[in-house]
């Protein structure tokens, strides 16, 4: 008696959902209203999911006989992530109204999700066209519903999610950095040209930030340089504070700086020149940088430009030292440079007999 009145009720059931289903689809003269209030639906839901445990229960003689029985309108879906599916089948362990955790758990083990993902479902019923989403008990058995009103096999298709939003981007560990750029007759036709044979270089001054103690400055040096008359020798070296508050002076790990010499009278080439070094064992907090010429005392010259219109450049910038040690024997410090958290190159400095200092 049980059976016939749960298949009864079901039966009712389904025909209230064919209703909504033809309303949902936009059956022309479909409307809720034909379909009785929506309260009496919701009850009858109730009434599914207690006729199908019902059933369940009932068939091959219930519990009695320690088999796990399936209803008489037995359902299963398909479960989608990818190329790769699986079939779950609604049992009195896993009914209708409570089967979605589990749904979800298998998912994730058969699509070998990590601990930092999860996945959400949706569904797409193509005949008539209809979509939602699965996120809960009750979604799962409103679409479940809707496909067998429907005769269709509802699919479930899985979407990675992640746990935990990735962290904004933070920025990058020695982002800063200080450029000046100075052309010459900009403006009101200021010359950044100097033909200084000692001394500091007109205009080439630089003040940066430091922020670690530990680090190195990177100090990269773009100009136009000169040596000229038989047996000159000129060098561009930069100087920078070795104590806030100090003058600029030698570099403490080290010399930086490039050289030119002229053989002959007739030699007179400017050239475009970069000069590049690491300067080490400097303070933290503001600091002072400025090229320094020096030479024999025959002809230097920088910042020269045809039109008059030079273009020079002065860029420091902080950055990380993985090893660093000091080697005697005539040579200088080596270092394992970590630039914007990579590493970068070795670079050794040979010293074959300390340079003049003027």
């Amino acid at each position: 008696m049980i059976y016939l009145l749960a298949l009864a009720g079901l039966a009712y059931a389904q025909q209230k959902k064919q209703c909504l289903a033809n309303v949902l689809a936009g059956v022309p003269g479909k409307v809720f209203e034909a379909c009785d209030d929506i309260s009496k639906v919701n009850a009858l839901e109730a009434d599914i999911r207690a006729c199908k445990v019902q059933l369940g229960n009932c068939d091959g003689g219930g519990e009695e006989n320690a088999k796990h029985g399936t209803s008489g309108a037995a359902q299963a879906v398909m479960v989608k992530y990818g190329a790769v599916q699986f079939p779950f089948a609604f049992t009195t362990q896993n009914p209708i109204g409570a089967a979605y955790d589990t749904i979800h758990d298998q998912a994730m083990a058969m699509f070998e999700m990590d601990d930092d993902h999860s996945l959400t479902f949706d569904y797409d019923i193509t005949d008539p066209k209809i979509s939602g989403k699965v996120n809960d008990d009750q979604s799962l058995e409103e679409a479940i519903n809707l496909a067998s009103a429907l005769d269709v096999v509802l699919t479930l298709t899985a979407h990675k999610t992640t746990i935990s939003p990735t962290p904004y981007p933070t920025m990058p560990w020695g982002a800063i950095r200080y450029v000046k750029q100075l052309i010459g007759g900009a403006g009101n036709g200021e010359s950044i040209e100097d033909g200084s044979n000692n001394g500091p270089v007109n205009k080439r001054t630089l003040t940066f930030q430091k922020k670690e103690a530990s680090t190195v400055i990177r100090l990269h040096y773009e100009d136009n340089l000169r040596a000229t008359n038989h047996g000159a020798n000129c060098y561009w070296e930069m100087y920078v504070s070795p104590a806030v508050d100090k003058d600029p002076a030698r570099c403490p790990s080290g010399f930086i700086r490039g050289a030119m010499h002229s053989n002959g009278d007739k030699n007179n080439d400017h050239q475009t020149s970069t000069i590049i070094g690491l300067c080490g064992s400097l303070p933290t907090g503001e600091l002072t940088w400025i090229v320094q010429v020096y030479g024999n005392n025959r002809d230097c010259y920088t910042g020269w430009d045809p039109e008059s219109k030079g273009i020079f450049l002065m860029e420091a910038k902080e950055v990380k030292v993985r090893q660093a040690s000091t080697q005697r024997s005539g040579r200088g410090t080596r270092y394992t440079v970590d630039h914007n958290g990579d590493l970068v190159e070795i670079v050794q400095t040979v010293v074959r007999g300390a340079p003049p200092r003027r």
